[in-house]
């Protein structure tokens, strides 16, 4: 049975959530070429302290600030790094895309709108 007041195994588990998300980072040709080097310093660590939490069992753990910077700038979902459940990418990163296509639609509505009118006239000048 899991003992809910076991920080260890919690702190532990995060620290697995936070490496697991750092390989698919780095490992994500998507996101561009994004180096060891670089992702430390987005997450204010160096190499060797990613190093030890690696190489841990669980007596190092990440801080709370590189879990802070991680799900800032690589749009982590602090949610799913705590708890490990849901989507790893934040849900701001669903509304940003959400909110780029809703403008793409409103810009096709109003071309739409556009040969509409063209068309309207064409066929009234077609007429005459």
């Amino acid at each position: 049975m899991l003992d809910i007041t076991d920080k260890k195994y919690f702190s532990y588990n995060i620290t697995q959530r936070f490496l697991f998300a750092m390989d698919r980072i780095l490992g994500n040709r998507s996101m561009g070429k994004v180096t060891a080097q670089a992702f430390g310093d987005a997450v204010g660590m160096k190499a060797s302290n990613i190093f030890r939490l690696r190489e841990s069992t669980g007596e190092n753990t990440v801080t709370v600030e590189a879990i802070g910077r991680l799900c800032n700038h690589y749009k982590i979902s602090p949610y799913w790094l705590i708890t490990g459940d849901g989507d790893m990418y934040s849900n701001s990163e669903l509304m940003t895309a959400y909110k780029t296509l809703e403008g793409r639609m409103s810009n096709i509505e109003d071309a739409v709108k556009q040969i509409e009118v063209i068309v309207g006239i064409t066929k009234s000048k077609a007429k005459k």
